[in-house]
C-alpha cells in the first residue's frame, strides 16, 4: 500500500470517528396510509407541527391522500389538490361544482359540511375544521340547457304530427 493509500484511509477513518451519528428524520404516519387514490402528499408548513390527514377525492386534479398541518382549512385543500377538474363544455352547459367532506363514524354517514364551489369560496367561515380520517369529495354536475337542437327536434315531432292528422282526415 502506498503513503498515499495510507493516509486517505486514515483521513476516512479519522472523518467517520469524529462525524457525528447519522439518523433518519422520521415524517408523518407514512406506516398508517389506508389510501384508494394511491397518491400521498405532505404540506405541513412548520416543521413538527401536528397534522391530519385528509383524502381528497373526485373530480380534482390531484386525487390522494393529503398529510396537512393542522389548521389547514378545506381551501387550502381544494388548492392542494389542484382545484376541481373542468373539462371543455357547450355554451348551454350549466356546470356546478359540490364539495363534500365526510367524516368518519358520524351520523348515517352525512356529510358534515356540503355546499357548491361558489359558497364554498365566497363564505370561507363556514368551513369546518378538518379532522384526522376526513374525506373531501368533489363532483362536478353538468346540465345541459334547452338548445336549439332540442327545438329542431320539437318541431320535427310536431310537422309529423300534423302531416300525419293531413293523411287521416282527408
Amino acid at each position: 500500500m502506498s503513503t498515499f493509500s495510507r493516509r486517505l484511509t486514515l483521513i476516512l477513518f479519522l472523518t467517520l470517528a469524529v462525524a457525528p451519528l447519522a439518523s433518519a428524520q422520521v415524517f408523518g404516519r407514512v406506516e398508517e396510509l389506508i389510501s384508494t387514490s394511491g397518491q400521498y402528499f405532505k404540506f405541513i408548513p412548520t416543521p413538527g407541527m401536528r397534522t391530519v390527514q385528509v383524502e381528497v377525492l373526485g373530480a380534482v386534479k390531484t386525487p390522494g391522500l393529503y398529510e396537512i398541518g393542522e389548521g389547514t382549512n378545506l381551501g387550502q385543500v381544494m388548492s392542494l389538490a389542484g382545484g376541481p377538474a373542468l373539462t371543455a363544455r357547450s355554451s348551454n352547459t350549466d356546470v356546478t361544482v359540490m364539495v363534500r367532506l365526510y367524516r368518519p363514524n358520524t351520523y348515517e354517514n352525512l356529510p358534515v359540511f356540503e355546499a357548491n364551489l361558489t359558497e364554498t369560496v365566497t363564505q370561507p367561515r363556514l368551513y369546518p375544521d378538518l379532522q384526522d380520517g376526513d374525506a373531501l369529495i368533489v363532483e362536478v354536475i353538468e346540465k345541459e340547457g334547452f338548445g336549439w337542437r332540442d327545438v329542431l327536434t320539437v318541431l320535427n315531432g310536431a310537422a309529423s304530427i300534423i302531416f300525419a292528422i293531413d293523411i287521416l282526415t282527408r
